[in-house]
């Protein structure tokens, strides 16, 4: 059985992304250290956020996609999956779009993982439970993973306080500063695949 490892970057980049535009259906790209697709364990180390209006827009998706897989290769990364918060807080299923995209990252990497937002958790108001769902593939179908980021689950943080430190993050409004594709669509200089304005993480 896979075991997943998220460093507190990819694990509070979507939610600040989905914290940023809580009206609006977010998605980005997880990346993990590159050979993921042959191990054992895949550590995903990065979340690129890519839109929060053009969600279904085919062209624009394949030129992120292009952009960001350029982006992995020269830094020893990979795509292993997708992120996604629906527009509607209380939708924790997968859309159909959701669905073919993260089919087409699985076609290239086994260990395919989705990240759903819970929505209703974003701002981790219950410590106890984690806002991200992750989704793997099972008999064909995308399932969550239940018990995420538990002492017996498959998916595992590697830093104890990430949750502390995400919540922290969006009260003093750190996710203002997050820059996503779309923003860099409208100005070519926003770091869009690293953030690097996000301080803290």
């Amino acid at each position: 059985m896979v075991k997943y490892t998220v460093n507190e970057r990819a694990y509070a980049l979507p939610l600040l992304h989905a914290a940023k535009y809580p009206s609006s259906e977010v998605c980005g790209i997880l990346l993990a250290e590159a050979s993921s697709s042959d191990s054992e364990t895949v550590n995903i180390t990065q979340a690129v956020p890519l839109f929060h209006h053009w969600t279904t827009l085919t062209p624009m998706l394949e030129v992120a996609l292009q952009q960001v897989d350029l982006y992995a290769t020269k830094n020893k990364l990979e795509i292993v999956g997708w992120y996604v918060a629906n527009e509607n807080n209380t939708d924790r299923s997968l859309n159909e779009h959701t669905i073919k995209t993260i089919d087409k990252i699985s076609r290239q990497n086994k260990n395919a993982v989705v990240f759903l937002i819970d929505n209703d958790n974003i701002d981790l108001h219950n410590n106890k439970e984690s806002a991200i769902l992750p989704h793997i593939k099972n008999g064909g179908q995308w399932q969550h993973s239940k018990s995420s980021f538990t002492a017996s689950s498959d998916f595992q943080l590697t830093n104890v306080d990430t949750f502390a430190k995400v919540r922290g993050l969006i009260s003093n409004g750190q996710y203002k500063d997050l820059v996503d594709f779309d923003i860099h669509l409208e100005d070519v200089s926003a770091d869009w695949l690293t953030n690097s304005k996000l301080h803290g993480l």
